[in-house]
């Protein structure tokens, strides 16, 4: 090994000031724009990716050991200026042989600076849109010629692609020791890339992906080998984002592909044969639906590679309001039907889970940053904890839902190009820096940083422009000069590493594709070589690591590109080092995850409803028709392990399942059952109703088709004959639309309370739950109460007095006492203000203190809603045209501000009378409260303050709630179990429509309960919609998800 030291630096700052500084083209001697000039033949109507703009790459083009820059310009002359120290730059582009005249019909995008050819000099790819219209030429390779010339050949080493490229990246794919390169394209509008997904398996000439295989060493340039890989090559890849990493762990180079519109983003793992497997929809619950920038880092030090991309949604509520973005849900409905995956046109963080990724940019607020480019993830102030920077704006705003109106109007016809280019909004807008205060809790601090640009960025990378040991910044604007931005973090008490790879044996002298990692006591830090970045922008091979107060690095491990594995030890901090890689070398042993644990499928599967409610009330955050179905256990044949019942959706029969002694299942038919398959079963409970000693079967029927009163919603008792043969009890029950039952014996008599989930086409109307006791032969009277918009309900002995705690959507935590026979709402200190959208109860001794613990199950905090007291969710409920229908209209808060739910166009259809006092979105956009969208008055007004699961614990004769790790919060949790102390829980919540998208970070998780709750992974499956768990018996569990087969688990295999 050979150590190279360049520099050595303090590092002290007071953080009072600036971290960044913006420097002038004349302080900096960069003075590039990329300016755009519309003509008849060059506009947006012209090219669908008229402003998506340019990029930015940097590296050491002469080898002086500081790093240079090359912007591209869509219309104008691609620059390069040579860094000569002191964040002084000088124009090289004439010099070195680079294009220097104006090219009216060239159009630059993406570039990456890396040696192709493995001399040991920094050579540039440059990607151009090129064949389309007036835009003409091919991709360029500039090789380097010793540091101070370029030589264009891309013909010659057989990358001369013309059509619709973005971007570059470059791997080792197979291990050999060369750069195999990715090229990025991108389609443009057209009746031929509208269809299914099986239009990516047909390749394109022009807008299709490529794979080139390094045959440099034999001669042979590089080589086409797009389709013996398996990359996808089809017209309807939109490309914008591309990053390369290892993401599964196993050494090799993966590939992630943002695309743009309705095709899926890819995930490419290596299968380390010289093909890929394309694996998204196995690994990741939803993407961002306009995929751009993506960056992939290691961003909470857990040595698994994250993946952040970009999307358009603003952070403004007034642009917010007035733009396009989610599809609506009949769109979304035909996507899926076509085999396209679940988008949301938001940023998505994918935190690497090992086996699968968990999507979090909401739970960690940084989902919404606007029309967001570039996307790069540093240490930006060696602090240890990792930073994101974005660049936002388009210059025109084709989305602009008053223009598209305009666009579809009569009005337009024989407007000219140029007179509709004018009609679209310009908004600049702010870039966004989230700094991360650990922890992954990150603040946005553009201001305070000093990275505050309000305009329209689109390419950017970093590099230690000063060699000063912090990160400097180089963005490519649109119609003004680039910034550059000095990073003053060299002042801060921090400190810091720089590494650089050397590796003379191969053609991969700089290591790409290796990751090097940093141990010491109280960190790891893993970066990886990977040079393509963000958004059509590359960065150096130079990795750099923040230590932060850390004064000592016991280790440095580095994993090169081909398997084998380098330790480093004894390295001093503040220092610039070059590794170079010894001979001789062991492979690292690599830990492969399992996809998923062994698991005993149960022979069912639940056929959920194909009702639509958002065509019948479009103005639903969820769709009430599937959520899943009704479970009951108990033994039924006394050997000691509970027999389960599933409910069927409607058409569809429950089936009863009854233990055999080989531990499996078989399932018992049942006439009466298979009879009243038109129900939909939603609860269910085994009750021993005639007092025979046999357990009896009570089904609550429900769902969101039936009008209230239809006869499908009647619920259902069927007796057990003593051989588990049920037939039906004929006795007349409640036509109610039922979510819940409960079941408690109090002095000899039995209580049966069923919960009302919602009046069907009148969601937030009150719906009647009812109360059925009974002795021995004699039933009382029924009781019908109006409680909530109930989901889950528990008999409990509660301070001493006997009753329900009830819980639901839009209402507390709320305790109804049992005095006389009646159920009395009695105010509990305890549920004061806890108003939520609850899923469920579970109670039970965690503690072993003689008393019931709670856990109510709640939302979750991964969600456009985070509501609190101060800025609750609010739901006004009103027939507000006078139609006798009666309508939802939700208010929630988005950044500080009240703003409707549902999207004008859903409100107007619903309400046609909104339209009168906003009759354009313009309009709208300015809505802050219910009276500036309608003037009619409501029925009720609901809120909702929390939406995160909540655990009560008894203690010292009273209660107290108990603190629960964040994970708990990452989604919507459904059920639960308490087990040996522990808490055992199944989530994710699929029925959410396309404004909220679907919750699917929080499948399950087991919490320890000690002083402080531990939360570990309960490895099932991660992308079902899990709607109940029962134990069965000992340490086996029945997990049963929504429209998919019950499984039985086993904890002992499932914990981590």
């Amino acid at each position: 090994m050979t150590v190279f030291i360049i520099i050595l630096w303090g590092c002290k700052k007071n953080k009072a000031l600036e971290k960044f500084q913006s420097l002038s083209p004349e302080e900096s001697g960069i003075d590039f724009r990329n300016d755009l000039n519309d003509t008849p033949r060059q506009n947006i109507i012209e090219y669908l990716y008229y402003y998506n703009g340019g990029g930015v790459g940097i590296g050491d083009i002469n080898n002086d050991d500081l790093l240079d820059i090359y912007f591209t310009a869509n219309q104008g002359i691609n620059r390069l200026y040579l860094n000569v120290g002191d964040l002084k730059f000088e124009d090289v582009t004439e010099e070195f042989g680079l294009p220097s005249e104006l090219d009216t019909t060239k159009w630059s995008t993406g570039v990456t600076l890396v040696d192709v050819n493995g001399d040991g000099f920094i050579d540039i790819y440059e990607c151009v849109v090129g064949d389309y219209k007036s835009f003409s030429g091919h991709n360029k390779l500039y090789i380097n010629q010793g540091g101070k010339a370029f030589v264009e050949l891309s013909n010659e080493y057989g990358v001369d692609f013309s059509g619709f490229s973005t971007q570059s990246a470059f791997l080792d794919y197979d291990g050999d020791g060369d750069l195999d390169m990715y090229l990025l394209n991108h389609s443009v509008h057209g009746t031929n890339t509208y269809g299914n997904v099986n239009l990516r398996n047909n390749r394109d000439q022009k807008s299709g992906d490529r794979f080139y295989e390094n045959q440099i060493a034999e001669g042979n340039g590089l080589i086409d080998v797009t389709q013996l890989v398996g990359i996808y090559s089809g017209n309807i890849g939109y490309g914008l984002g591309i990053a390369v990493s290892d993401l599964n762990g196993d050494g090799l180079s993966d590939i992630y592909i943002g695309n743009d519109f309705h095709e899926d983003d890819y995930i490419y793992l290596n299968n380390g044969n010289k093909t890929f497997s394309e694996v998204g929809k196995n690994l990741i619950g939803h993407t961002s639906q306009f995929t751009m920038g993506v960056d992939v880092a290691d961003i909470n030090r857990d040595g698994l590679m994250d993946i952040f991309s970009l999307d358009m949604l603003p952070s403004d509520p007034k642009i917010l309001l007035k733009s396009g973005g989610d599809d609506n849900n009949f769109i979304k409905d035909i996507k899926s039907k076509n085999g396209y995956g679940p988008q949301y046109a938001r940023n998505a963080l994918q935190l690497n889970q090992g086996n699968h990724f968990k999507e979090l940019a909401m739970f960690y607020d940084v989902y919404a940053t606007d029309w967001s480019w570039s996307v790069l993830i540093q240490d930006f102030d060696n602090d240890l904890d990792q930073d994101i920077y974005i660049t936002n704006g388009i210059y025109k705003r084709p989305n602009d839902l008053d223009y598209i109106n305009y666009l579809s109007s009569e009005i337009q016809r024989n407007s000219s190009a140029s007179e509709l280019i004018d009609r679209m909004p310009s908004d600049r807008i702010d870039n966004v820096f989230f700094e991360n205060e650990g922890n992954l809790k990150f603040t946005n601090s553009t201001l305070e940083s000093g990275l505050s640009y309000i305009g329209f960025s689109n390419g950017a990378s970093y590099g230690d422009l000063d060699n000063d040991g912090d990160l400097d910044l180089v963005i490519n604007n649109l119609n003004e000069y680039a910034l550059i931005f000095e990073n003053k973090s060299d002042r801060l008490h921090m400190n810091f590493i720089n590494i650089s790879l050397n590796d003379p044996s191969s053609l991969n002298q700089f290591g790409v594709g290796a990751s090097v990692t940093l141990f010491n006591d109280s960190a790891t830090i893993k970066k990886e070589v990977n040079l393509t970045r963000g958004f059509q922008s590359s960065i150096s091979h130079r990795l750099h690591f923040g230590l932060g107060l850390l004064e000592g690095i016991d280790s440095i491990e580095v994993v090169w590109s081909d398997g084998q594995s380098q330790l480093i030890r004894d390295t001093i901090h503040n220092k610039f080092i070059t590794i170079t890689k010894e001979d001789n070398l062991r492979p690292k042993s690599t830990f492969l995850y399992k996809n998923i644990f062994e698991l005993d499928s149960v022979d069912f599967i639940h056929k959920e409803d194909d009702y639509l409610d958002y065509q019948n009330e479009k103005l639903l955050p969820w769709a009430l028709s599937k959520e899943g179905p009704g479970v009951a256990v108990a033994d039924l044949n006394n050997d000691g392990i509970h027999d389960f019942y599933l409910g069927g959706a409607h058409f569809q029969a429950g089936e009863l399942f009854i233990s055999n002694s080989d531990s499996t299942y078989s399932n018992v038919p049942q006439f009466h059952l298979m009879r009243d398959a038109g129900y939909e079963d939603v609860a269910a409970e085994f009750i021993d109703i005639n007092f025979d000693g046999f357990p009896d079967l009570f089904v609550a029927s429900g769902g969101g088709r039936f009008p209230e009163g239809h006869s499908l919603l009647e619920d259902r008792m069927y007796l057990n004959n003593g051989k588990n043969q049920f037939k039906r009890w004929l006795t007349p029950l409640p036509k109610v639309n039922s979510s819940a039952i409960s079941h408690a014996r109090f002095d000899g008599k039995d209580c049966l309370f069923v919960g009302g989930r919602s009046v069907v086409g009148k969601y937030g109307l009150t719906p009647q739950s009812y109360l059925l006791q009974w002795e021995k032969s004699h039933f009382d009277p029924i009781q019908f109460y109006k409680v909530g918009l109930i989901t889950d309900t528990e008999w409990v002995l509660l301070d001493g007095k006997e009753g329900l705690i009830v819980v639901g959507d839009w209402m507390p935590i709320s305790f109804l006492q049992l005095e006389k026979d009646t159920l009395k709402l009695t105010p509990m200190p305890l549920f004061e203000n806890t108003s939520g959208l609850w899923n469920s109860i579970t109670k039970g001794d965690l503690n072993d203190d003689g008393k019931d613990d709670y856990f109510f199950s709640n939302a979750g905090l991964n969600s456009k809603w985070k509501p609190n007291e101060q800025q609750p969710l609010v739901m006004y409920v009103g027939d507000f045209d006078d139609n006798g229908q009666t309508e939802p209209i939700i208010f929630n808060d988005f950044y500080g501000e009240m703003i409707p739910f549902n999207s004008r166009m859903d409100l107007v259809k619903q309400v046609p009378a909104i339209n009168k006092e906003n009759n354009s979105n313009l309009k709208f956009s300015e809505v802050r409260e219910l009276t500036d969208l309608i003037s009619s008055h409501p029925l009720e007004i609901f809120y909702a303050f929390m939406a995160e699961s909540k655990l009560l614990v008894s203690k010292n004769e009273s209660y107290q709630w108990k603190a629960l790790p964040v994970e708990f919060q990452f989604g919507a949790i459904q059920d639960a179990v308490f087990w040996d102390n522990k808490i055992l829980y199944v989530g994710n919540d699929y029925t959410l429509y396309s404004i909220l998208g679907k919750s699917d970070a929080n499948a399950g998780g087991l919490g320890i309960i000690n002083d402080e709750v531990e939360w570990t992974p309960l490895n099932v499956p991660f992308n079902l919609d899990y709607r109940k768990i029962e134990s069965l018996t000992g340490t086996k569990f029945l997990i049963v998800p929504n429209a998919e087969s019950p499984f039985i688990i086993d904890i002992d295999n499932f914990k981590d």
